[in-house]
């Protein structure tokens, strides 16, 4: 039951249907307490989708942290989930699984204007992550550039750029963010809201 609710909840995920995603991942839950990646999959999509002037910030931030704070603690001792996982394989899905923690823990930064916490939680995030994550790099950039940390952000964005077979949507994202962060700098701005 819990895998078929956890499918649930990633159809509606790639579906861009968040209330779903939510309601499925919280029936995931509710079926099997332990289950790390409904966990991580809501403490992501909580923290992304919260925003600074929420009446309820702090409670679903809160929340979105909580799961991404037990997750990392399951992780410590949970078992392959299937024998023919090898240990190498399965330390790689650790830290993966990980990074996304980071993540929920960086858009919770954001959401409270926690830059430099949210920077520094991103670059955790990026490191752990075995394979480099493009949109990660540009919420990093995004961050920098709230933190009126212009040039950090174009340099990120500029080796992000000159990746090869960089996703056409990331890619105008992250052209986007840059022409951003550069006009930022050019006006002496103020950190953006």
């Amino acid at each position: 039951k819990p895998l078929a609710l956890y499918f649930a909840a990633v159809s509606y995920q790639q579906k861009n249907d968040s209330d779903n995603t939510i309601v499925y991942a919280e029936r995931t839950l509710e079926a099997d307490p332990q289950h790390y990646q409904a966990m991580l999959m809501l403490a992501g999509l909580i923290a992304a989708r919260t925003r600074e002037f929420d009446l309820d910030r702090e409670e679903k931030l809160k929340a979105a942290e909580g799961y991404a704070t037990k997750a990392i603690e399951i992780l410590k001792t949970a078992p392959r989930p299937n024998p023919n996982v090898t240990d190498e394989q399965w330390n790689m899905a650790k830290q993966d699984f990980n990074s996304q923690a980071h993540e929920a823990f960086a858009m919770a930064a954001l959401a409270r204007n926690q830059n430099d916490k949210a920077i520094e939680e991103f670059k955790t995030s990026i490191a752990m992550a075995t394979a480099n994550d493009p949109t990660t790099v540009v919420r990093l950039a995004a961050a920098y550039s709230k933190a009126a940390k212009y040039d950090d952000a174009i340099s990120t964005l500029d080796k992000l750029l000159a990746t090869p077979d960089l996703h056409p949507q990331v890619k105008k994202v992250a052209e986007g963010e840059r022409n951003r962060a550069v006009q930022l700098k050019q006006k002496g701005a103020a950190p953006a809201k």
